[in-house]
């Protein structure tokens, strides 16, 4: 299910978390209001968070921390 490829995006602290907002919204079809927002309450499940997981591995720069 997950390869060993990391991604080379870097970002700063802002715009990661803009990134994880618009991809839970545009990738995974679950809207995320803001940085304060409740995933369980927003509607994220353990499959969800899963794949979020994948995608955060696979674009993601982690430094090597994958």
């Amino acid at each position: 299910m997950e390869n060993n490829n990391e991604g080379n995006l870097e970002l700063e602290i802002p715009e990661l978390e803009q990134w994880i907002i618009s991809t839970f919204s545009d990738r995974l079809g679950i809207p995320i209001q803001n940085r304060e927002s409740d995933f369980d309450a927003s509607g994220v499940g353990s499959l969800k968070a899963i794949q979020m997981r994948g995608l955060i591995i696979n674009t993601l720069n982690l430094g090597g921390n994958a």
